[in-house]
């Protein structure tokens, strides 16, 4: 997060050491000196924060919140939202109306 304020210019630092701090404490390479941060799409020589964010929060259930905040969807048909659960369907029979 603090990584996307520096490269928003929202905040002072080095974008590519606070992702390298992550990587870090979860003992992935560090990315090389020299590599240009964007906040997404990537090419050659740059890394995207929302590919870096992807990777930390997918496990976390933290991922569609961040997804839906960059509107950038891992599902090709556009699914934007989790489904209802049937037990809260059962709970609330006026769910849909």
């Amino acid at each position: 997060m603090k990584a996307e304020l520096v490269v928003r210019a929202s905040m002072a630092g080095d974008a590519l050491a606070l992702i390298n701090d992550v990587r870090g404490s979860h003992n992935v390479r560090a990315l090389p000196a020299g590599t240009t941060v964007v906040l997404k799409d990537a090419i050659a020589g740059q890394v995207g924060i929302y590919e870096e964010r992807d990777k930390e929060l997918f496990l976390r259930g933290l991922r569609l919140i961040d997804q839906r905040r960059f509107n950038s969807f891992h599902i090709s048909y556009g699914w934007k939202y989790f489904s209802t659960p049937l037990v809260e369907k059962v709970k609330n029979p006026d769910w849909n109306k």
